[in-house]
C-alpha cells in the first residue's frame, strides 16, 4: 500500500471515529417493584436504531451489591487516620460525576411512591415529609440541571399495610462519546479506591508489635 493511500486511509477512520463519538443517543431507564416481577428495562435509541433490555432485580442483585459495595468503600477513608489523597480523590469523584450528569440533556424524570409503616399516624408523618422533600428536590433538580420540564414526584400513602413501593422513569440525551467517558472515568475510579484501600489496609496490617509497641517474645529459638 502506497504512504498517500495509507495517510487516506488512516484519515477516514479517525473520522469515522470521530463521527461516530458525536452521534447523539437518547436513553430511558425504567426502575419498577410496584409489580411483582421488579424490574430494570434500559432502552437506547440511535436514530432509527434502538436497543431494549429488560433486567430482573432478582438475578442481578448480587452484581449490582458488589458494584455498590465497592463504590461505598470509599466510606473507610472517614475512619482513617492517614487523610487527604483518599478524601481528594472521593470528593473529585463526586464532582466529576455531578458535571457530567449536568452536562446531560435531561428530557423528564417522573417517581410514583407508595409507602406504608402499618400506623396511621406513622405513615401521615412519612409521606407528609416524603412530600416536602420531593418538593424540594424538584425544584432543585429544574434549577441546576437541564430538564425539557420539571421532575414529578408522586407520593402515595397505605395507611393499612408497611410497604414501600417505587417506580422511576426518566429519559435523557447525550453523545456517544461522553458515555464512552464516563464508562471509562468509573473503572479508572473503582480501581484507584479499591488501590488506595488495599494500600491503607496493608499499610496497617500486623507488624510483629503488641498493643505497647513492643516486639513479642521469642521462646525456644522461634517466634
Amino acid at each position: 500500500m502506497e504512504p498517500a493511500t495509507l495517510y487516506y486511509f488512516l484519515f477516514l477512520l479517525v473520522l469515522l471515529l470521530f463521527i461516530i463519538l458525536l452521534l447523539p443517543v437518547t436513553i430511558c431507564i425504567k426502575v419498577d417493584n410496584w409489580r411483582k416481577n421488579n424490574f430494570i428495562s434500559l432502552e437506547m435509541k440511535l436514530f432509527f436504531l434502538s436497543f431494549y433490555k429488560t433486567y430482573n432485580f432478582n438475578r442481578y442483585s448480587s452484581s449490582v451489591k458488589k458494584l455498590a459495595a465497592k463504590i461505598l468503600s470509599f466510606g473507610e477513608i472517614f475512619k482513617r487516620q492517614t487523610l487527604n489523597k483518599e478524601y481528594d480523590l472521593f470528593l473529585s469523584g463526586l464532582a466529576f460525576f455531578n458535571r457530567r450528569l449536568k452536562a446531560f440533556n435531561w428530557r423528564f424524570m417522573d417517581l410514583k411512591l407508595k409507602a406504608g409503616t402499618g400506623d396511621p399516624a406513622g405513615t401521615a408523618l412519612l409521606t407528609g415529609s416524603l412530600l416536602g422533600a420531593s418538593s424540594f428536590l424538584s425544584m432543585y433538580l429544574e434549577k441546576h440541571y437541564s430538564f425539557s420540564r420539571r421532575p414529578c414526584f408522586h407520593i402515595y400513602p397505605s395507611f393499612t399495610d408497611m410497604c414501600f413501593y417505587f417506580e422511576l422513569l426518566f429519559e435523557f440525551k447525550t453523545s456517544v462519546g461522553r458515555l464512552l467517558y464516563m464508562g471509562l472515568y468509573l473503572l479508572a475510579y473503582l480501581s484507584a479506591g479499591r488501590w488506595y484501600i488495599n494500600a491503607g489496609t496493608s499499610g496497617t496490617s500486623n507488624s510483629g508489635l503488641n498493643e505497647n509497641s513492643h516486639g513479642k517474645l521469642k521462646r525456644n529459638g522461634g517466634c
